[in-house]
């Protein structure tokens, strides 16, 4: 079921002639941006060329080529990072578009229509479309599922005053763990790749370090800090992932049934929040969107 912002989906309905115009307007604007976006990074790396070149009689060619090093190493994939961050969001509203449906998110009084695509709200004739909602993909709630008594010494002290009682996961809140098991446990083949380039050009980097040492060693540094950081990336999505399937196994979550958060839910395992108020926890949504929710797990 997809929810958005802790409701459910209601299904699709045609865009009004001001919404689609509020689209079009929008695309317009989410292609200026790429385009804007495409030239900043060749841009950061020439300027930092040229600074390079005109600081070099104070630092010294040395630190002239680190400096342009730098540039090459942050300014372009960072360009190259952020011009597809918009040409992605073009090309959603695009589809948006081309499909002229909002999907209606409804429950009680409150309703919200975003486009499926992009995921932004619609937010009324004439009124840009700047907000991106959290949609996705998740199990429906349990409902009113039996739940059985923890004992005292299975709850952390700090959670006493919540009391706290366990129901068994459904089959299709299982098969979502398992899903999310799997993404975070997908083989960083591109990260092995870049690593096995990056080893290479650090031993000929070691081999020219006589003519510039100092330059030489900054890439080295460059290239072992940025890989140590992905590969720790990586440890943690295994970790969280072993945690999960902890979860999975167990195949019950916690409930608290006193206090401020009465009716939140918890996997005992891994510690993350599983719904709340009877609606999917973020994490969720994001993590069926393809976001990268584990990160700061």
């Amino acid at each position: 079921m997809r929810y958005c912002e802790g409701l459910p989906s209601q299904g699709t309905r045609p865009f009004t002639p001001g919404e689609r115009e509020d689209v079009m307007g929008a695309l317009r604007r989410a292609w200026g941006r790429f385009a804007l976006r495409l030239a900043a990074g060749p841009v950061a790396v020439a300027s930092g060329i040229a600074v390079a070149a005109s600081v070099e009689p104070w630092i010294g060619p040395a630190g002239a080529a680190a400096l342009v090093i730098l540039s090459l190493l942050l300014a372009l994939p960072a360009g190259v990072l952020w011009a597809r961050d918009a040409f992605g969001a073009a090309r959603a509203l695009s589809v948006d578009l081309g499909r002229g449906e909002a999907e209606v998110f409804a429950a009680g009084a409150r309703t919200i229509a975003v486009l499926p695509a992009s995921a932004l709200v619609l937010a009324g004739r004439g009124r840009p479309l700047e907000r991106r909602a959290l949609v996705g993909d998740a199990a429906p709630p349990a409902g009113d599922a039996p739940g059985w008594a923890i004992p005292l010494s299975e709850i952390p002290e700090r959670l006493h005053h919540l009391a706290w009682e366990r129901r068994a996961l459904a089959a299709a809140e299982r098969e979502e763990i398992e899903r999310r098991i799997t993404d975070l446990r997908r083989p960083p083949i591109l990260l092995a790749a870049l690593t096995a380039l990056a080893a290479g050009g650090v031993l000929a980097t070691v081999e020219q370090a006589e003519r510039s040492p100092a330059a030489a060693a900054f890439r080295v540094v460059a290239w072992v800090a940025l890989l140590a950081l992905s590969w720790r990336r990586v440890w943690k999505a295994r970790s969280l992932g072993a945690r999960l399937e902890a979860d999975a196994r167990d195949g019950w979550v916690a409930r608290a049934t006193r206090g401020e958060a009465a009716g939140a839910e918890v996997l005992p395992a891994s510690g993350l929040p599983w719904s709340e108020a009877g609606a999917p926890s973020p994490w969720r949504l994001a993590a069926s969107a393809g976001r990268r929710w584990w990160r700061t797990r």
